[in-house]
């Protein structure tokens, strides 16, 4: 429902669910994940979209800029929106962090823009889905170290993983019929 009413292809990784089971025991989240090409599908499709443009900052210490900034425009507001994404708040130093950071960077603030520009909640991109699970385990291991004792056994790492689209529909089914909501987060 949500690739449907955001307009993205599941099939070419617009959109895809990810499992987030911060410890043993507990009920698995499910988050939905929007990639790069996801992102972009959404800005240029938004029928009041006019245009993007991007600023870096002069570079710091490391060569690298201190920030990107994106401004979105559109067609019925007169003020522009401009997000601005601070690298050293950003940047997790991992996987293409360490080979590309600035486009990683120019990502981060085109997303963060187009949540801002058009209200777009309900969806992470890679990076937020990997810190919703390092989150939900850092607050298990502070739960688990606050209490000493526990009769759950011990904590498994956070896992992200995406499912598959019959793991998702067993999902969904079993979340409906135990009254949950879904796609809640």
């Amino acid at each position: 429902m949500l690739s449907e009413r955001l307009g993205l292809d599941p099939l070419n990784n617009e959109i895809y669910a990810t499992e987030v089971a911060p410890e043993s025991g507990k009920k698995a989240r499910i988050v939905f994940v929007v990639g790069v090409d996801g992102w972009g599908r959404i800005i240029n499709s938004h029928p009041q979209f006019d245009g993007m443009k991007f600023v870096e900052s002069a570079p710091g210490d490391d060569e690298l800029p201190l920030y990107i900034e994106c401004t979105i425009y559109r067609k019925d507001r007169r003020v522009a929106t401009a997000i601005r994404e601070y690298m050293y708040e950003a940047n997790t130093g991992q996987g293409a962090w360490l080979t590309h950071p600035r486009r990683m960077l120019r990502h981060k603030a085109m997303v963060q823009c187009a949540r801002a520009c058009f209200g777009l909640g309900g969806v992470y991109e890679p990076d937020e889905a990997e810190r919703v699970s390092s989150a939900l385990l850092t607050e298990a291991n502070r739960r688990s170290h606050t209490a000493r004792t526990s009769s759950t056994g011990p904590i498994s790492k956070a896992m992200v993983k995406p499912l598959g689209t019959g793991q998702l529909k067993g999902w969904i089914q079993q979340s409906c019929q135990s009254g949950q909501a879904v796609g809640h987060s």
